[in-house]
Order: C-alpha cells, then sequence, then structure tokens
C-alpha cells in the first residue's frame, strides 16, 4: 500500500505542475482542515466497506484512500476553476493525501 500511494501522488503531483499555484504556507490553518477532511473522508470510507464484510481490507483501504484524496482533489479543481479563487493549490494536495493515509492507517488498525 505504501508504494501504492508514493506512486499515486507522484502522477497526480506531477500532472498538475502545470496548473496555477495557491499562494498559501505549508502550515496554515486550512491545512489542518485538509489533512482533518481527508483523514475523516477516506476513514469513513474504510470502515464503512469493511462493515459489510463483503470487501476484503486491502479492497477497502485502496477504496477508502481514492475517496478520501478524491474529495480533495475535485475540491482543488474546483478552487482552480471558480473566478477570484484561490487556485489549484498543491500543498493543500499534499495535505489531503497525508489525511487521506492516516485516515485509512486509523480505520485498518481499529479494524
Amino acid at each position: 500500500m505504501p508504494l501504492g500511494v508514493v506512486l499515486c501522488a507522484a502522477v497526480v503531483c506531477g500532472g498538475c505542475a502545470s496548473l496555477p499555484r495557491g499562494r498559501s504556507s505549508w502550515w496554515g490553518k486550512d491545512k489542518a482542515l485538509h489533512l482533518g477532511l481527508s483523514a475523516a473522508i477516506a476513514g469513513g470510507a474504510y470502515a464503512g466497506m469493511r462493515s459489510g464484510g463483503a470487501v476484503s481490507e486491502g479492497e477497502a483501504a485502496v477504496s477508502g484512500f481514492a475517496i478520501g484524496f478524491g474529495a480533495g482533489y475535485a475540491k482543488e479543481v474546483h478552487d482552480a476553476g471558480r473566478p477570484g479563487g484561490t487556485g489549484f493549490d498543491l500543498r493543500d494536495l499534499f495535505w489531503d493525501l497525508v489525511g487521506a493515509c492516516v485516515g485509512v492507517g486509523l480505520a485498518a488498525a481499529a479494524d
């Protein structure tokens, strides 16, 4: 799983390198929100999939990560297209990535 997360991050962030970046810091208050919400979404998705017992831990982990990170990515795409918005921020996306990993990790540990 960790190798898959690194590869996913490299592909997504590499493809976004040409997009305009937001002007935020690495440690702003919004970064904690990105981490926390991505973690909650990813962990909740993992737990929801495992609650029925129909999917394996690995399938739930991959899906939970994809849902948590995908939500953050969709938010950045929305920001990039919004007039007067903050733009696509790779720093926000980084914290979404970390949050999705944390959320799945905590949910898997509790499972």
